[in-house]
């Protein structure tokens, strides 16, 4: 629904997510078509603030990309893709700012 209101997506794959968990046979059919501006893979070595820089440097790229500004995308929201990463959502909305449950459980610690 939010890509169908032009909002562009960036996916934010959590720690240790198979890479076959992102292939088509895992991805609900109504997932199928969407486009992320980006998408960036959460490293084990990277601790949450690298984790947000790169997301922050992922949308500067991406925005360059196309030919607009640095700034041109505004990170408005962080939702879950699946069970998997409510726990990270949780985290990353808190500290990016935006409209959270707030942290708590595993990657409140």
């Amino acid at each position: 629904e939010i890509s169908k209101r032009g909002y562009p997506l960036m996916a934010v794959w959590t720690k240790g997510f198979a890479p076959e968990m992102k292939s088509e046979n895992h991805i609900p059919v109504s997932c199928r078509d969407l486009r992320y501006v980006a998408q960036i893979d959460d490293l084990d070595p990277w601790s949450l603030d690298e984790l947000i820089a790169n997301i922050r440097k992922a949308a500067s790229t991406a925005a360059r990309n196309m030919g607009k500004p640095d700034d041109y995308y505004t990170i408005a929201g962080c939702i879950a893709g699946g069970e998997a990463g409510v726990d990270m959502a949780d985290l990353l909305s808190e500290k990016l700012g935006v409209a959270s449950n707030g942290a708590k459980g595993d990657f409140a610690n």
